[in-house]
């Protein structure tokens, strides 16, 4: 994909949103406070983070759920969105939200996993619902770029399942864990994800990525009664918010 043009040369502003597709007054809610910060800091793009279309992704190319959980929820926000796909919007046609690339200028998903640049980050997007084709495609992202002579990026990785999460669904599988510390652990800065429905920063020792989980842009614990029973993490929690939001995040 072609490099995107912020508004300020050398920095990124951006939203990050994740479990969005309900299509209510909590993801409207959600997506006005995003409108309102953008307006008021400046946003270059939003990334999403899976679970886009609740409860079974879109049926074809012209669900209605598309216009009601995306181009009616996010109207004020004209910019780019990014997004993968979760493990809700593998339940129905994933071509379905592939080809919206086409048809909206906005909606900006090229393939399962891609990857794009708005220096001085580089983002990749990974589909974490097959693991070993998502780490396969992270690697050949990383190998593409290890040539250039353009000065270190930023590495920002999102998907939809989280490394490291003190939530429901909480931390992947020990041999998930291992193949991303092994392979790509020291060169990502931020893993970025959803699935759980909170926000979360956690970070593994004293370097290392940061683990943001954003998966509280319409979906929620708000009601949950098991929230202190969630599972502990392999990782530290720094912060934790049970209730809908969103990540707003600047790099330069």
């Amino acid at each position: 994909m072609a490099p995107i043009q912020t508004e300020k040369k050398g920095v990124v502003k951006f939203g990050v949103i994740g479990d969005t597709g309900t299509a209510n007054l909590d993801q409207q809610e959600v997506a006005d406070s995003l409108a309102k910060i953008c307006r008021r800091d400046g946003c270059d793009l939003v990334l999403m983070l899976g679970d886009n279309f609740y409860p079974e992704g879109l049926k074809t190319l012209e669900d209605p759920l598309f216009t009601k959980a995306f181009l009616d929820i996010y109207r004020e926000l004209k910019i780019p969105f990014f997004p993968v796909l979760g493990n809700h919007d593998v339940k129905g046609n994933v071509q379905a939200q592939l080809y919206q690339s086409r048809f909206h200028r906005f909606w900006n998903m090229p393939n399962y996993s891609y990857s794009f640049e708005t220096w001085p980050v580089r983002f990749h997007a990974i589909n974490t619902n097959c693991h070993l084709n998502a780490w396969y495609r992270l690697y050949q992202s990383f190998d593409e770029h290890s040539m250039d002579n353009s000065g270190k990026p930023w590495n920002v990785v999102f998907g939809h399942h989280p490394i490291y999460s003190q939530g429901g669904h909480g931390d992947t599988d020990l041999v998930q864990q291992f193949i991303w510390n092994v392979l790509f652990e020291q060169e990502v800065d931020f893993y970025l994800s959803g699935h759980d429905h909170h926000l979360n920063a956690l970070r593994k020792g004293d370097s290392g990525p940061y683990y943001l989980v954003s998966g509280a842009g319409g979906a929620h614990y708000r009601d949950r009664e098991d929230i202190e029973d969630f599972s502990t993490s392999n990782a530290e929690s720094l912060f934790v918010h049970r209730d809908t939001g969103f990540l707003w995040m600047e790099i330069h």
